[in-house]
């Protein structure tokens, strides 16, 4: 046996191996604060991964009144499936670019219970992209509401995400429409 053991040389030094995961910025959310740092890293980095992972399993998505009155059929069936093939078209289309941002401004966060938080701000999402000849924006504009919900592992998830126009300009619904398709 110790013969063996003195063949493997467990304890050399070997190569290091690149970490298994995901990579980029993440945070364990465990407050709805966290969650919106989650969002705004996600997006910044292009990372599907944690894009997905701040939304709950049982995600809905109220897009803008424009927006689905221009495409009702579209949003009757949205959830986290489409919301992930969206942001993963997104992602791989900005991939060529850089400054891509989320900015929130006029934030508020309401306090539902302990387990339910609404978050709302108005937002301005920024995302260089391959598909902007095509008359798709590089820059959407809104207001928007999370509810979060703290899930019973004691992390927090958006539940429930309401998309809100400004005027004429695009939306975040206007961007998601685009790129689901």
């Amino acid at each position: 046996m110790l013969l063996t053991w003195a063949r493997c040389d467990v304890f050399a030094p070997r190569i290091p191996e690149n970490p298994n995961g995901i990579g980029g910025t993440w945070l364990q959310p465990d407050t709805p604060d966290r969650v919106v740092e989650n969002l705004k890293n996600a997006i910044a980095e292009r990372n599907v991964q944690h894009y997905s992972k701040s939304l709950a399993v049982g995600l809905v998505f109220q897009p803008t009144i424009t927006s689905e009155n221009r495409d009702p059929v579209l949003w009757t069936k949205w959830g986290p499936n489409e919301e992930e093939t969206y942001f993963a078209r997104l992602a791989i289309a900005a991939a060529p670019f850089t400054g891509h941002s989320l900015q929130l401004l006029e934030a508020s966060q309401v306090i539902v219970d302990n387990r339910h938080v609404s978050f709302q701000a108005t937002y301005i999402l920024r995302m260089q992209h391959s598909r902007s000849n095509e008359g798709i924006p590089v820059e959407a504009n809104g207001k928007l509401i999370w509810n979060m919900v703290q899930q019973a592992d004691g992390l927090w998830q958006i539940a429930r995400w309401t998309d809100q126009g400004i005027g004429s300009t695009p939306s975040w619904s206007d961007l998601k429409a685009a790129f689901v398709k």
